[in-house]
């Protein structure tokens, strides 16, 4: 007997030997894992979505803004937690819990609450207007992924409704996340001006347990939304918080919290007003003669300020359907005659030539030999009459007065074959050929808007040069852009 006795303590001090072991393995070697872990279960890190910033006319009208939306998940792995789903089956029923333990299987349990959840979402879709998919029940007996989401984009008082059905249902294992999405209201307006958004997907740590969550991101493609992607785009806040073993918080827990911060406010020099007419017009022509493309910009001379600026097609944003780029800035084309501006004025502004001066634009002069240029003016004319009746033969001649390098000259100083500088994606040069790349009618061509391509902006800023005392200004295209917290 003394010896069992001895073998039993013996035995009874090595299990407490080994349980005071794995005891002082987990309080002060593992503590800290074990603690992360444990509240990696019951605080969760609540992200608070920071909107992207609005975009507004000259006049202050609204022309894109965020909205807040919601997104429906369902999470398969909590309708297969036995013990959780008794406990909700039982309320459900109004039945003690042991009953239910003892008098069901596993398996019945779990189809009758999925079965419920069925049932409630179903009616719910139906209560709001969406459709039903026809496997839903299959989709939720779905053990291959934890998770997925139901409905996305959904407007708050949607969410609502959803939020009093599921709470009504006692359902856990579907729930409501936030998110923004971009809106336009001026809806097909400015579309190449503006842009658009692309929505990226990026995991990111969702609490201190280093569980990974989904996070929609919004970039900038296009327009302002690229160009001042970094200005409007916010800074996500987010909320600590701590829930029960039934997913209810505890609001004495909550704990520190950062604000979101919103992207910057920009305005545009735009008037939509004007906009809209300029679309209304384009729209009517593009109807009416079907050109594979028609662009207008319109400007202020004496500050550059673009106050609407159109084309067609243009983007749609649903099934970006049509032509992505802005063709005003990123299409270049021969201007043909409005481009005579530019020898006309070279040479009365270097005093070649005068207005009421008299020149022979007759086609058997020498000078127009080898040019083989058309013209509907012949003989002696003004000047005056010469651009008046956009005399072809008169641009070259007026050119030739001015010379091969101070013409070129002219053209560079008019802003041809250079950016113009605007706030906006895909902006080209142009193409102005060096003198050294000419051939023996480049000269001539150039002169009245051949052999020579501009982009529509371009074009209409030369213009402006004119209305604005020989001044070429700078697109100017964001009026202001102002921090949200600014007063």
């Amino acid at each position: 007997m003394p010896h069992r006795i001895a073998v039993m303590l013996v035995l009874l001090l090595a299990a407490f030997g080994g349980v005071a072991f794995r005891l002082y393995g987990l309080q002060a070697v593992d503590h800290d894992v074990w603690a992360r872990r444990g509240e990696g279960m019951l605080k969760q890190r609540v992200v608070l979505p920071a909107m992207r910033g609005v975009i507004r006319d000259s006049n202050g009208e609204l022309l894109a803004h965020d909205k807040l939306v919601h997104e429906v998940w369902v999470n398969t792995q909590h309708l297969r937690d036995l013990n959780d789903v008794r406990t909700r089956l039982a309320r459900l029923l109004k039945r003690p819990l042991t009953e239910v333990v003892n008098g069901m299987k596993p398996e019945d349990v779990i189809s009758q609450y999925r079965e419920h959840v069925t049932t409630v979402v179903t009616a719910t879709l139906n209560e709001t207007g969406e459709p039903v998919p026809a496997d839903l029940a299959l989709q939720m007996a779905d053990e291959k992924r934890i998770e997925f989401p139901l409905i996305k984009g959904l407007p708050t008082e949607t969410a609502d409704i959803w939020k009093v059905r599921l709470k009504e249902g006692n359902i856990y294992a579907i729930s409501l996340r936030s998110s923004v999405r971009r809106f336009y209201p001026s809806e097909e307006r400015l579309t190449h001006v503006l842009g658009y958004v692309n929505e990226k997907t990026v995991l990111e740590e969702d609490g201190p347990g280093g569980r990974k969550r989904e996070k929609h991101i919004q970039i900038g493609r296009e327009g302002v939304e690229a160009v001042l992607n970094t200005e409007l785009t916010g800074t996500d806040g987010f909320q600590w918080i701590e829930k029960d073993r039934k997913g209810r918080e505890i609001t004495s827990f909550r704990g520190e919290g950062e604000e979101p911060r919103h992207g910057h406010e920009v305005t545009l020099t735009i008037d939509m007003h004007l906009q809209d007419t300029m679309e209304q017009v384009l729209e009517q022509a593009f109807m009416q003669y079907k050109p594979k493309r028609i662009t207008s910009v319109l400007i202020e001379p004496k500050s550059g300020a673009v106050l609407a600026m159109a084309s067609r097609p243009h983007i749609d944003r649903e099934t970006m359907k049509g032509i992505i780029a802005n063709p005003a800035v990123s299409a270049q084309y021969e201007p043909g005659s409005v481009f005579k501006v530019v020898a006309y004025t070279g040479a009365l502004d270097r005093k070649v030539v005068g207005l009421g001066e008299t020149i022979n634009v007759d086609p058997s002069l020498k000078v127009f030999a080898s040019q083989r240029i058309k013209d509907h003016v012949n003989g002696p004319v003004t000047v005056l009459n010469a651009f008046a009746q956009s005399s072809n033969r008169a641009a070259y001649l007026l050119a030739l007065r001015l010379g091969d390098d101070k013409y070129l000259e002219y053209v560079r100083n008019f802003g041809f074959g250079q950016r113009t500088g605007i706030e906006l994606t895909g902006e080209i040069t142009g193409t102005v050929w060096p003198r050294k790349a000419w051939d023996g009618l480049t000269f001539s061509r150039m002169a009245m808007g051949h052999a020579v391509t501009v982009t529509p902006l371009q074009m209409t800023m030369a213009v402006g040069v004119i209305a604005n005392g020989g001044n070429l200004m700078k697109p100017q295209l964001i009026k202001e852009v102002k921090d949200e917290k600014a007063t």
